[in-house]
């Protein structure tokens, strides 16, 4: 079946406009969010490049400590190496965040604290020396996450900030790992698109979504 027609089939007739011109109703409303998010963020000549408001200080003896306030619900805090192999993780709910990291046992080289929360990621670079440790705060990054909401009965909404001309990849897949749909979305700050499954069989469908070399799966429903 031509992807056309699977893109036709996802879609009523009195939502498939509304697809087409890539909700430009919620692309008007959202669009003053992601200027608040520019506004609020300090955003830098490199639209990745954000202040995360994240305060690190370590000292001679390779210890650091992260201190920051979390708005973004249950989160999960890892150290990872260049390679992306995580070497711990933690996970934490509540709003104030302060914790000391011995790095004594990490041999020299490039690292990475991760804060994944519920809306984005915080990538916080830092290099472990001999005798100290460094930040790489003009590296530092913030990648929001693509959001899945119901729209309405059947009829699912999924959008992402996308900073840095980022693209987003969503595909669809039935509970036996069938793809019946599939897009790219690309070269827009505010990526969105409506996704409705009321024409599809009962039961579970999986929504791939993929951005920036990260994957991100979400679970919905096709109800009576």
């Amino acid at each position: 079946m031509e992807n056309s027609e699977v893109f036709y089939n996802l879609c009523s007739t009195y939502i498939c406009p509304i697809l087409i011109l890539k909700l430009k109703i919620m692309k008007k409303s959202f669009r003053k969010l992601v200027v608040m998010l520019f506004l609020g963020t300090s955003l830098l000549s490199n639209a990745n490049n954000v202040s995360t408001g994240i305060i690190m200080y370590g000292n001679e003896s390779k210890s650091v400590v992260l201190d920051f306030e979390n708005f973004d619900g249950s989160i999960e805090v890892s150290i990872k190496n260049s390679f992306g192999l995580t070497l711990f993780k933690e996970k934490f709910q509540g709003v104030k965040f302060s914790n000391k990291y011995d790095l004594t046992s990490l041999p020299n080289g490039n690292y990475f604290f991760e804060i994944n929360g519920q809306t984005k990621i915080k990538v916080l670079p830092f290099i472990v020396n001999e005798a100290s440790v460094s930040f790489e705060r003009e590296k530092e990054e913030i990648y929001y996450k693509p959001i899945v909401r119901e729209y309405k009965k059947n009829i699912f909404s999924i959008s992402m900030v996308a900073l840095g001309e980022k693209n987003l990849k969503i595909a669809l897949y039935d509970a036996d790992s069938n793809l019946i749909y599939n897009e790219e979305l690309q070269d827009d700050v505010y990526l969105g698109r409506l996704i409705n499954i009321s024409n599809l069989n009962l039961g579970k469908y999986k929504l791939v979504m993929k951005s920036n070399n990260r994957t991100f799966v979400e679970t919905i429903r096709k109800e009576k």
